[in-house]
């Protein structure tokens, strides 16, 4: 009926338009029916012509730009089935009608493109473009056109722009990536190939194209294989294309060159689940086992690292890698025995594999290291332990040869010392140190002759230049540098430059240098905590901290500092002289805020933060031999404090910081803001602290004495037994306060070693005169762990303290800490009112009141 109709309406219109063929109104009707019939191109001929008579008819403008849009329809439909030719007549039609029309010009462009038709399509972008320049499918199109034609610059400059506008454009991105490889700049182009991926999974040609860029990024990294970048773009595309094992090994090597790069260590987390998924669906895959046990580990996740490199190595048992590996994780959990072990192991199956080389050697290193800082230590028995193990792993390193041989000779083990030395000066004959002890040696032997030898020798490799006498240590004389270093600076303050020049001249090492710090050399400066007394910060110094390289002096430019603000110099002064005694925390001088006016003490960064934090974020991997170091560490600090006659009045596990260094962590005390020498006294009636720690004869008023800082050991000594803040979720009140003074202290988990409760429990007595020294604790301390680390024992004590710390390994694996929410802010140190705490706790006993 309809198409009758509109017949009929044909019929009569053109029998009008017979009569007047230029009745502009008729023609326009018949325009606007004929696209009801599918003519448009007479629907445009009578439309055309209307405009011609009335060129401003509003309603036949309308009606013509209704058929561009119709031929440009038409044409898009065209494109979907590639009819190409067809759909650049529809476009040509619809341009006709528009010239100017920017969505018709953009596309025939992308039809031309299509068609090879390079130049042409060109032209139509270019026209497009200059009607609408921000056009983003437009510039991402002409981008394509400029590829094609090899125009890499113009094309990148499109791009570029193209995804500034719409930045998750999956074309634009491929097409940039394509663009980016072209210009052998593998790794922008691979970013941006994944980046496509991620928007669009499986477009094949995206997929192809990585593959391409993949080959080239090889080809690349053969040349320059610790491009850090590189690998890590290389990682991320593996990850995408579910290749998850050669993802991390990658991920891993480029954060081992970078090691706080972001985008590593967020695709690293993201290939790490995809590899947990994988593993699901294949639990015996033992190349994805090892890999993920070599991820954990740099993650210093040493149990999870281990319990995969066990299952691997249980499919694969004679697997070199993963057996090295596995001797690398051992060596992180300090288990150098178990170590080695794996390690020779790997060298016998593959007796070149340069891995297993490089950790056997790492060994020998760490074991030189350690047995030096125990003898530093006077830990002599302990020191020889690990230098014994450690040339047995390489016999003629000179260093550990004189290194055991000056152990020796502290031992007064002079012969042993003497065949150490010789063979060491066979291997470096100029060792000033070696020949200094080796003349020492030779003196106590009554052999006087070889003795003043040695140590003219020893002047002539080591004396000071300028004087002539014996350094005090390697590149520095405490009586010419001292001249030097106090000359030539100022901090604008006499009391700031006295106090500083001060500690110069009792320096006697170059290492342990004070200086007053200018600082605009402080850059990148960043809020990294606050307690009671001050805010903490880390920055960059560019000058960097005094070392000693090569026998040369040298500095360790923009190394990473930490700073915390001084209420006092007092607190200075007593961190540098404990420094000079031989408190663990490097100190590096005082430097002054430009905009606060604020002094603050410039001193070591500790990259594994405070002892709490490391215990909440590593309890399952720390075992007890580790436990026992981070404690010799701490009470050898504490004594060297005690020792150098202070007390550090606010100790607490916030004030203990660990740093990681390449082969061991090592726990520092810090903080010493409200410490005091024995000679002060203490205001009567307060006292700041943190509840929980501090000693029930300071709740009741009493002044400090070392004997608290022992007792705020013990409650330590909880903690690291637990792995729980004492009284956490307890208001740190007057009643918890009276519970300290009438002997409540915290608990310790259920295996924890009846000799180790013992000494807390002597630690945290109420009587302070039945408290150990620090000395002593630490003597313990080192005696359990040699006991733990030995392969064989001696006695039946010492058997069975080996048994309970063994057993207490297992109550770690086994155990699920769980803290309920309290605030971190209740553990800063605050004021207490001891005279009203201790009001309470005489009233409450006259009235017999305890329970």
């Amino acid at each position: 009926m309809e198409k009758l109709m509109m017949n009929r309406c044909k019929e009569s219109l053109a029998d009008l338009l017979e009569i007047e063929p230029n009745n502009a109104k008729a023609l326009r009707i018949r325009g606007k029916t004929y696209p009801m019939m599918k003519k448009h191109e007479e629907s445009l001929a009578d439309l055309n012509k209307s405009l011609e008579i009335e060129p401003n008819n509003a309603e036949a403008l309308r009606s013509r730009k209704f058929i561009a849009d119709a031929f440009r329809s038409h044409g898009e439909a065209y494109r979907m089935t590639n009819r190409y030719k067809k759909l650049l007549e529809e476009l040509n039609k619809s341009l006709i009608v528009e010239p100017n029309n920017t969505i018709a010009l953009r596309s025939r462009g992308e039809t031309y493109l299509m068609m090879n038709r390079l130049k042409e399509s060109l032209i139509d972008l270019n026209k497009s473009l200059e009607i609408e320049p921000n056009d983003a499918v437009a510039l991402r199109i002409r981008g394509e056109t400029y590829y094609m034609m090899y125009r890499y610059g113009a094309s990148l400059a499109d791009l570029n722009k193209s995804l500034e506008i719409k930045p998750n454009n999956a074309a634009a991105l491929r097409i940039r990536g394509e663009t980016y490889r072209m210009m052998n700049r593998y790794e922008e182009s691979l970013a941006d190939l994944n980046k496509s991926l991620e928007i669009e999974p499986n477009h094949s040609k995206t997929l192809r194209s990585c593959v391409k860029t993949l080959e080239y990024l090889n080809k690349s990294l053969n040349i320059k294989p610790n491009n850090a970048v590189a690998l890590r773009i290389r990682g991320e595309t593996y990850c995408i294309m579910n290749r998850y094992e050669e993802s991390l090994a990658d991920l891993n090597k480029s954060l081992e060159i970078e090691p706080n790069n972001a985008d590593a260590l967020r695709s690293r987390e993201k290939t790490l689940k995809g590899l947990d998924k994988s593993l699901e669906i294949k639990p015996n895959n033992a190349v994805a086992l090892r890999i993920r046990g070599e991820t954990y580990r740099i993650m210093n996740r040493y149990e999870e690292s281990l319990a995969d490199l066990n299952k691997s190595l249980e499919i694969n048992p004679n697997n070199a890698d993963a057996l090295s590996g596995r001797g690398e994780t051992y060596r992180m959990m300090n288990k150098y025995e178990a170590s080695l072990a794996d390690l020779n192991k790997s060298l016998e199956i593959e007796p070149n594999n340069a891995g297993a080389l490089s950790r056997r050697k790492n060994i020998a290193f760490s074991l030189r290291i350690r047995g030096e800082t125990y003898r530093m230590e006077n830990r002599y028995e302990e020191s020889l332990v690990d230098l014994n193990k450690s040339l047995e792993i390489e016999p003629n390193n000179s260093k550990t040869l004189s290194n055991r041989g000056e152990t020796y000779l502290m031992m007064n083990r002079y012969e042993e010392a003497l065949a150490d030395l010789n063979k060491s000066l066979e291997i470096e004959p100029n060792n000033a140190e070696t020949l200094r002890n080796r003349g020492e040696i030779y003196y106590a032997l009554t052999r006087y002759e070889e003795s003043h030898q040695d140590l003219v020798r020893y002047k002539s490799l080591d004396g000071c230049t300028n004087c002539r006498y014996y350094n005090t240590s390697k590149t520095w004389c405490q009586l010419c540098d001292q001249k030097r270093i106090i000359r030539g600076w100022s901090s604008g303050n006499k009391e700031i430059d006295e106090c500083v020049k001060k500690f110069q001249i009792k320096i006697t090492k170059y290492e342990k240098l004070i200086e007053w710090i200018p600082f605009d050399r402080l850059v990148g400066l960043q809020t990294i905590g606050k307690g009671g007394f001050g805010t903490i910060y880390s920055a960059i110094w560019l000058d960097g901290k005094p070392v000693v390289n090569n026998d040369l002096r040298a500095r360790e430019q923009s190394c990473k500092v930490a700073l915390k603000t001084l209420s006092t110099l007092k607190e200075f002064e007593n961190h540098v002289q404990c420094r000079l005694n031989g408190l663990g925390l490097e100190i590096y001088g005082i430097t002054q805020h430009i905009e606060t006016q604020t002094y603050l003490m410039v001193f070591q960064y500790a990259n594994r933060g405070n002892m709490y934090d490391f215990l909440t974020s590593n309890f399952k991997e720390l075992d007890w031999e580790n436990k026992l170091k981070h404690l010799i560490d701490v009470s050898n600090d504490l004594a060297r404090i005690h020792e150098s006659g202070y007390i550090h009045c606010d100790f607490h596990s916030g004030n203990i910081l660990l740093n990681q260094y390449s082969y061991f962590i090592k726990s520092f005390i810090t903080d010493l803001g409200l410490s005091k020498s024995l000679k002060e006294s203490a205001s009567k009636g307060e006292v700041y602290g943190v509840m929980p720690y501090t000693a029930p004869e300071i709740l009741l008023g009493e002044e400090f004495t070392q004997a608290a800082d022992i007792y705020s050991l013990g409650i330590i000594m909880t903690e690291l037994s637990t792995g729980k803040r004492p009284f956490y979720g307890s208001p740190f009140d007057y009643e918890l306060a009276l519970k300290i003074c009438n002997g409540l202290r915290p608990g310790f988990s259920e295996k924890t070693p009846k000799c180790y409760i013992k000494l807390a429990n002597q630690c945290m007595d109420f009587n302070p005169h039945s408290r150990p020294s620090a000395k002593d604790i630490s003597s313990k301390f080192s005696k359990w762990r040699m006991i733990v680390m030995k392969p064989w024992i001696s006695n039946s004590e010492e058997s069975d303290i080996k048994r309970s710390f063994i057993s207490a390994n297992e109550e770690i694996k086994a155990t699920q800490i769980t803290l309920p929410n309290f605030q971190n802010s209740q553990y800063t140190s605050r004021l207490m009112n001891t005279k009203e705490i201790k009001l309470a706790y005489e009233s409450a006993k006259f009235r017999g009141n305890f329970n």
